[in-house]
């Protein structure tokens, strides 16, 4: 029986890792980065998405941490169009700014 459940554990592990891999196949994420990345956020993989987004947003050297999260909630986590924000100085003239 243990050794069931730790067969099904694997395989859904597997899968929660096949599915984040896919979401980012363009990213060039690793598969050391997605466990770590989901380890970190206790498996949710939303969670993790957006960790790993932030991550890459932050080794762009574009900004610190809390103005890189600003940027991808702002382009609803989309890395290109965060890093065109921060870019083109948004990030100091934000819509509740105005």
């Amino acid at each position: 029986m243990l050794l069931m459940c730790r067969f099904v554990s694997v395989v859904i592990a597997c899968f929660i890792i096949s599915m984040f891999l896919s979401f980012f196949r363009r990213a060039q994420v690793t598969v050391d980065e997605c466990v770590d990345a989901l380890s970190q956020t206790q498996w949710n993989i939303h969670n993790a998405i957006k960790l790993v987004k932030l991550s890459q947003l932050i080794d762009t050297g574009l900004a610190d941490k809390d103005a890189c999260k600003c940027a991808l909630m702002s382009c609803q986590w989309s890395v290109e169009d965060a890093a065109a924000y921060l870019l083109n100085g948004e990030q100091r003239n934000t819509p509740d700014d105005a």
